[in-house]
């Protein structure tokens, strides 16, 4: 075979033509049928409102059901709505009647509970009921209550035992009657310190010192005699001396040698742990004597 030059190009230019041509033929028609189709199926239906028992003689309208004309204007027209639906279609639909909710009539829907109970687990889970807002507030408000009645507790508790704390101390410290001579005293209680009185002043001057005596020493020797509840001294103090060391050892020395006393009587005891005795002793011409 031989080449010839331009053949080729020929050959392409009539065989795109060919394809071009049937291309357009067979896009022509296939148009052409579908718009026959879209004409011939293409109808328009209204809507209706309201069902009418008779059906008009002259029908300007095509609907799913029987419905009279009404209103106001001279004109025919058909019956549309002021809004653009969200979607358009060809095809009417049964739709369920709108049901407009009742009225609150002021009184809450009763809440009906059902009680679930499993034998096993389960994945399900039934959601629990909101409280309402009275029944929070009503739930803080006795939170706060008790919380308050729970602090007050507390510091009550507190108060108590910062309070025995105190008295515990004290509840240690004796119960200390002290005798002075402003002091007063019950028959009973009285009688006692003027026997523990006379018996000291008497042992003082069975036993007065014999320097005292030879020196012609006198003076008031003033003491603190701290008396427990049995009877014994348990501490003396001198509180003024009389300048004489003989005198004031002669007044301590006629305790100690007095000493032990007798016990308190119930009486006192009941009340008192131990008895601090104030008097002055006084050394007067081989005399003892003492006063409050």
């Amino acid at each position: 075979m031989r080449y010839i030059p331009g053949q080729n190009y020929q050959i392409r230019y009539s065989m795109a033509a060919a394809l071009l041509l049937h291309g357009l033929a067979i896009f022509g028609l296939t148009v052409a049928v579908i718009s026959g189709v879209v004409q011939l199926n293409q109808s328009e239906v209204t809507v209706s409102l309201s069902k009418s028992e008779q059906a008009p003689e002259d029908a300007e309208f095509l609907a799913k059901t029987n419905q009279e004309g009404s209103g106001s204007s001279e004109k025919t027209e058909e019956i549309t709505v002021t809004r653009e639906a969200l979607f358009a279609d060809s095809v009417i639909r049964e739709v369920k009647p709108l049901v407009m909710p009742e009225e609150n009539s002021g009184q809450p829907r009763p809440i009906e509970l059902r009680i679930i109970t499993t034998t096993g687990d389960s994945q399900l889970s039934v959601p629990l009921l909101e409280p309402l807002p009275e029944e929070i507030e009503d739930d803080g408000e006795k939170k706060t209550e008790q919380r308050t009645l729970a602090d007050l507790s507390f510091e009550i508790a507190s108060l108590e035992a910062r309070l025995a704390e105190k008295q515990q101390p004290d509840s240690k410290k004796p119960r200390v009657l002290i005798l002075t001579s402003a002091s007063t005293l019950a028959a009973d209680n009285a009688e006692y310190v003027h026997q523990w009185r006379d018996r000291v002043e008497a042992v003082g001057n069975l036993h007065y010192p014999e320097e005292a005596r030879k020196r012609e020493l006198y003076g008031d020797v003033r003491l603190l005699v701290k008396l427990s509840a049995s009877g014994i001294v348990e501490e003396i103090q001198i509180m003024s001396s009389s300048g004489s060391e003989v005198l004031d050892r002669a007044a301590i020395e006629s305790i100690r040698l007095a000493s032990p006393f007798e016990p308190f009587p119930k009486a006192l005891a009941d009340k008192y742990d131990r008895i601090d005795v104030i008097r002055t002793w006084q050394f007067r011409k081989n005399r003892v004597s003492s006063k409050s």
